[in-house]
Formats: structure tokens, sequence, C-alpha cells
């Protein structure tokens, strides 16, 4: 594989039509308090309704605690929670201009109410987050969504998230669990539902529409619980982050009709499923013969090369999103003249520091009879390669041959090549070796070096399939073992501190045999569209006729790499990152405690009346702060987030006071750019970055996020901060501060001023003389004052 990270391609997500909130009857809207629209209850007769909770029933200011959550299935229920720390809170536009119920798990918000089920159910929840709890596939191990968990092996039920963005809807004795696939922990909005028959113990768990798993739990009445909670586990823990809006529990297991029904209703109203998040067929993502697959990426492309075939001596697909493949013509249609054919294997290409790629490839010797392992040049990644030399780069014939070649490319630049001798043909033992190449690729440097061979009782005769891969401060080595052309075939790894080793393997593969898929090997490992780490490798179908490719997200427990499943389950397409939030705050003020350290105590000092101005929107006082430090401080939330450290060169960042931002001049330097994890909206990784005071002022601020590997995101995210100190907005259309902002500051004197108070320009927490001095100071002219732009 090659661990370079060339540009990502550029994606345009299909736009969608987003539903406003409605005007009241007289005209104007009240901020803060939900829209009052025509809307389709659900009738009373719904059959099976037991419950329903949804935030549309809901008038309360924006914001503001929840304590009790009416049902609106004529049962009666209420959802409640008298702890008011506890209380979630109510959002009157969180998920498609629709109102939810926003679930914080560091202020344990919870709602509870009488379990109205024991027998045959359904539970559905419209939901949308960017976190989780844990890694585990057992239902009370998530963050709970609708959950009745009693602790012990009792008889209960629930439906939970945990952290890779996994639905898990499970029953209790036996435990049983039924797991989604990934990533629906996006910050875009889903709908699950798990349904279960109690006579057969049948239970079926979808996400979107799409159904994920199924399987039999017990068939005894569920009554463990004596009530089910909305935004945690039952037992008081494993609280939810994020928004719900509806939770609705039938006391049937709804027939097929009936649940795509009800979920496609839910699917138009909260706009579910549009967007880059979409859905591919199960795994394998080509479903041909296309084994030891070798990724690189390149020029907004994946290009996946793969054993002879029907497709040619190298066949090759190409991609934008690791899921749906086009088939290209032969990468490799000539071979070298020291090979013959019928026996070109593992291929891997690697772009090579001259920008030519090598594709490097296992060929039958024509001389000895042995595998041996060659090289090819092309301008592009998809070719076609012309072979390079009389005679193989690595041939190793007293041990066999060589064969599965792939490229390793440190951070500083330097690339490997890795490869298996083929000892196991001849009775000896394999080894996976390691050598520098030149820097066209073309030759090798130093001596080769063995890194691991065949000791585990799991790996049977052989070693192979190697592929290199650095996770932090750690290298880890994939590869596959045992007889390929069995179900005992699996993916291991090995790690160590150093390319060269020593490599440490644990006792078992990291992917084997299982949930339908057999026999999974040749593993190779790339950066995806989203910014997440994916494995693609083959594995047999259609009893063992043929080995297609499969996709699986490989994630890290520390240093320890891990994956859930294999699965052959329906998965959602590898998506961008997403902005979710942009906000200017007063660093270094009273709100923030005068800090001027970039922290978690910003998060008080938010302008809360303060937006972003976004392309096509004309500037208003909602997008200038009067702050008497400038702009000293910005936040961006992002889901998502690739990584955990920015730098300025994932940034682009003007000041200017014209109508043409593209010719202003570059902004300060920030004095810190700081990512806090997981502490953003609905869980997603909040973004820092603060300058020093009155390093910007009285112009505006455009902040360009660019889209590349660190951000994850599909296209560049551009915003506008303005500041004017003293400037009280007291004139509609313009920004001038005069005599008029002065006598303002004077009249509305006081000593408990809000984040929010137009006359505290120097957010002391206090409106007094100074605040009147610094609108004397600052007045500006219908020459000096800050434009009123349109954004671009």
């Amino acid at each position: 594989m090659n661990q370079s990270r060339p540009p990502r391609g550029y994606f345009s997500p299909q736009g969608k039509r987003r539903r406003g909130s409605e005007p009241f009857a007289d005209g104007r809207r009240k901020a803060g308090m939900e829209r009052l629209e025509p809307r389709r209850l659900l009738s009373a007769a719904t059959p099976g309704l037991a419950d329903w909770f949804t935030a549309d029933s809901i008038s309360a200011v924006n914001g503001s605690a929840v304590s009790a959550w009416q049902d609106s299935s004529g049962s009666g229920a209420t959802a409640t929670q008298l702890v008011a720390s506890q209380r979630p809170a109510y959002l009157f536009s969180a998920i498609d201009s629709h109102p939810a119920i926003s679930f914080d798990a560091a202020n344990n918000t919870q709602l509870s109410f009488a379990r109205p089920v024991s027998g045959d159910f359904s539970l559905m929840v419209v939901f949308k987050s960017s976190q989780g709890v844990g890694q585990s596939t057992n239902w009370y191990s998530g963050a709970g969504l609708v959950d009745g968990e009693v602790a012990g092996t009792t008889s209960d039920f629930g439906l939970s998230l945990n952290a890779l963005g996994q639905v898990l809807g499970g029953t209790g004795m036996p435990d049983t669990t039924m797991a989604s696939a990934t990533e629906f922990n996006d910050g875009r909005p889903h709908v699950a539902t798990f349904t279960r028959v109690e006579s057969s113990g049948a239970l079926s768990l979808y996400v979107d529409g799409h159904l994920f798993a199924q399987g039999t739990g017990g068939t005894q009445a569920l009554t463990a619980p004596s009530r089910l909670t909305i935004g945690s586990i039952q037992t008081n823990k494993n609280y939810f982050t994020g928004d719900i809006a509806q939770v609705r529990v039938y006391s049937i297991s709804l027939s097929s009709a009936a649940r795509q029904s009800a979920e496609q209703q839910l699917e138009t109203e909260y706009d579910i499923g549009s967007g880059p998040t979409s859905f591919s067929a199960a795994n394998p993502v080509i479903n041909r013969n296309f084994p030891d697959p070798g990724v690189i990426q390149a020029g907004g492309f994946y290009y996946l090369f793969a054993t002879n075939g029907s497709g040619g001596n190298v066949q090759a697909a190409r991609s934008t999103n690791l899921m749906n493949w086009t088939t290209l013509p032969d990468a490799l249609p000539t071979l070298p003249t020291w090979a013959q054919s019928g026996r070109t294997w593992g291929p891997d290409a690697s772009l090579m520091a001259n920008g030519k790629y090598d594709l490097y490839f296992t060929a039958w010797s024509a001389a000895t009879g042995e595998e041996a392992v060659g090289v090819a040049v092309a301008n592009s990644a998809a070719g076609p390669y012309v072979p390079q030399g009389s005679s193989p780069l690595v041939a190793q014939f007293n041990q066999g041959g060589a064969i599965d070649p792939s490229v390793f490319t440190s951070s500083s630049g330097v690339r490997y090549l890795l490869w298996k001798n083929d000892g196991n043909a001849v009775g000896q033992t394999t080894f996976i070796y390691i050598q520098q190449l030149s820097s066209d690729g073309l030759s090798l440097v130093d001596p080769a070096t063995p890194l691991i061979h065949e000791d585990q009782p799991w790996e049977g005769s052989l070693v192979e399939g190697p592929t290199l891969w650095q996770h932090g401060n750690t290298f880890d080595l994939f590869y596959c073992a045992n007889s390929f052309s069995g179900a005992a075939y699996a993916i291991g790894y090995a790690t160590s501190s150093s390319i060269m080793g020593t490599y440490v393997k644990p006792a078992q593969p990291l992917l084997q045999t299982g949930n339908g898929v057999i026999g999974p090997g040749g593993p190779t490992i790339v950066v995806g569209p989203d910014g997440y780490t994916y494995m693609l490798y083959h594995s047999w179908f259609k009893n063992f006729s043929y080995r297609g490719v499969d996709l699986i997200r490989l994630n890290w427990n520390g240093d320890t790499p891990t994956v859930t499943g294999p699965s052959l389950a329906s998965q959602p397409i590898p998506t961008f990152s997403t902005v979710l939030g942009r906000y200017v705050f007063y660093n270094n003020s009273v709100f923030d405690g005068n800090d001027a350290a970039a922290n978690i105590g910003d998060d008080s000092a938010i302008a809360t009346d303060k937006q972003a101005l976004l392309s096509g929107q004309t500037a208003t006082l909602a997008n200038y702060t009067s702050y008497s430090r400038g702009i000293n401080g910005i936040m961006i939330d992002v889901s998502r987030l690739p990584g955990s450290v920015l730098t300025a060169a994932d940034f682009l960042l003007q000041v200017g006071n014209t109508t043409t931002p593209a010719s202003w001049n570059l902004a300060p330097a920030p004095a810190s750019i700081v990512v806090r994890p997981g502490e953003g909206v609905n869980g997603s990784d909040r973004i820092m970055l603060t300058w020093a005071d009155n390093a910007i002022q009285e112009q505006w601020l455009r902040v360009t996020l660019i889209a590349n590997a660190d951000t994850g995101l599909a296209a560049n995210d551009v915003f506008y901060f303005g500041n004017a100190i003293g400037e009280t907005g007291n004139m509609a259309g313009n920004t001038l501060v005069n005599a008029s902002d002065q006598l303002l500051a004077r009249a509305n004197v006081t000593l408990t001023a809000g984040i929010a108070n137009l006359y505290d320009f120097n957010r002391d927490g206090r409106v007094d003389a100074a605040d009147e001095a610094l609108a004397r100071l600052y007045g500006t002219t219908f020459l000096t004052s800050l434009r009123l732009i349109t954004a671009v």
C-alpha cells in the first residue's frame, strides 16, 4: 500500500430542500419559541402505537429545560425528569428546522416513562448525534436512545448508539444484540427501528429503512424494567449526547409495510438520507474475482489493483468513495521479458518522488518457474504501466521465490518495499521482508531485513500479503496467514516502535472467518474521503468459486488496531466531515475569567447574539461585535474531524473592510490553534483560534477552513465575522460609532451586563463610564466605519 496522502477529490453533495419555520398567524416570528405550523398527528388509533413522544408537541422557549415530555398517542404517558440538573433542553430548530430534545452526557440528562410493552414490540427513534459510548457491540454498553437495561442477566431490552456509530438493539436472557454498520454518529439525522416477536424471539434492526441485522433472542416476556429511559441506559449510565426528535413505542412487531410507511414518513419529515451519506449494497464492494488488492489514492480517486484474471495481467478499478468501483483496463498489458503469463499476483502501486507511479507485482519467472517481484512505471495512477529491467527486482529463488510486494512511505518520504519469500512452496520458513527503495523506486538500497515469520498456531505454515501502516508512533504490519484456499485464512498484525522492528504479534488474528465472510486476506489500507482509515481485503464467495473485495473501517484502541466485523451487512459510504457551528467569542473577558488562554472556559464567552456571515448574505448587527479587544477568538465545530491537531496550513485567514474579500490582506497569525475533541455541539470537535488583543479590530475577518486530509471536509468552509468597537446597532443600515453610541452607553449604565449587552464594549460585565469612553475613542465616519458587506 501507499501511505502518502495526495489531495482529496472534490465531493459535491446533492442539494437538499430545507423546510423553514412557519410564521405565526400575525406574520411575526417569536424568537426562541416553537413555530406553530400545521402538522400530521398520528391517530391514537394507529395500530399498536403504545407511546409516542414527539418534540413537535412541545411549546416552550428555545433552550429551556424539559421536565416532562407528554405522550401524543393518547395513552396518557409522560416521560419525566424530577432532578432539575438532569433535564434535557428543548431546541426549536434542531433537525431539519424541526424541534428536538437535546441530551448532554456531561450533565447526565435523561427522561423516563413507564414501560408500555413486554412481548411483541417495535422501538422507533429519530436521533442525531456525533458521539456514542464505547466500542462494544452489546446494546447495554452503548449510549442509551430508549432503554430498559436492568443490571445482571434479566429479561430486559434496549436501543443504543456506540462510539463507532453503530446502532445497537438487544434483549436479555440470553443477552442478544443486533448491530448496524458504523458511522451513524455522523451529526446527521437517522431513524432507527428495532422489532421483536415474542413467540419466536425474532429480532430485527433497521437504520434509515435498511435492514442491518436479524437474530433470535429469548421468548419470555421482557418485564424486568418497570420504566424505560430516553437519553441513557436505564441503570443511570452511558448517557447520550445529541438530539432526539421522536420516540415511538409499538406493542406489536410492525409488519414490513407498516414499518416502511412509518420510516418513510419520518425520512421525509426530517430529510433523512439526503446529502453525502447514502448506502451501497452489502459487501463485497467488488463482487467478482479480484484477489490480493492493493490501493493508492491519486488525483481525487482511489485506484485498486488485483491479481490477474479476466481483467488482464493486473486488474484495475477506480472509485471516489471506496464503495462504488468502475473497472479499468489492464494496468500491466505487457509483461517483462523475464516473465511468463498466468501468475501475475498481488500488485501494489506508489507515487514516487520523481512524480512517476511505480507498480510492483509478482510474476512467474520463465527461467526457473518460481515467483519473483518486478516493477513497472507509468505517468498516471491508472497506467498503463511499462515493465522496467530485464530481470526481477526481487527474486530469492533459493528461498522459493518472492511474492506479494507492497510499498510503505514513511513520514519523511522514504519508500520501502515489503514482500514475502515463497518458502512454503518449497518446505521452507516464510518471512516478511522489508528493504529501502531508491528515489525512483527502480532499485533497492541496503540489505533486506526479515520482520516476521509464521510462529502462531493460527498462521499454519506461512505468512504473506504484508502491508505496513503508521499510527502515531507505532508501526502496524498487517498480513495474512494459513492456506488461502480455506476458511482458516485470516488477517493478523504485528506492532513495532520502529520501521525495522522488532515486531510483536498478539495471539489471535485481527479479522477471521465469520458473519458470512470466509477466509479474509490480502489487506490493503487507505484513508477514506471522511478522513478515517479503511481496510480493503478479499474473501471467498459462492462456495469458494471467487474472491471478491470487502471494505471495513479500521480503528485503534490506543495503539491497538481494531475492527468491528467482518460483516456482509450494508454500510454507509464513507462521508466527509461537516461544519456544525461557527462562533466568535470574547477571549480575555469577564465571561472566560479574564483568561487569555484557549480552553473550555471560553465556551462561556461565546457571543450568543452573533452568527457567522456566510456566502451570499449581507452583513447585519448579528455578524459583527463591538468588543474593545477586537476579534480575538473564533470557534468552529466539526463533526468527525480526522485528527486532533490542526495548524495554520489548514486555514486561510484574511482581513479587510472592502467589498472585494479576494483582495484582502492575510490576517495576523493566530496566537494559538487548539482542537478539543468531542467538546463541540452534538459531540463534534471544537476548533479554537485565538489572537492577541486588538490584532484584528474594526474590520472583517474572513475564515477559510481548508478541505484537506486534516479537516476531512468535501469543500472549503468560508465565513466572516466583523468588529466595530463601540457600535450599538442604533441605526439600521450603517455602523457609525458617534455621539449617539456614547449617549446610549451613558443611558444604560448597569452593574450586571450579560454577554449580549449592546453597551458593554469591554465585556467586563457592567456598563459604565469606561464604555462611554470607548465609544468616544473609537468614533468613525462614513469613510472609516465597518462596511456592511455581502459575503462571497
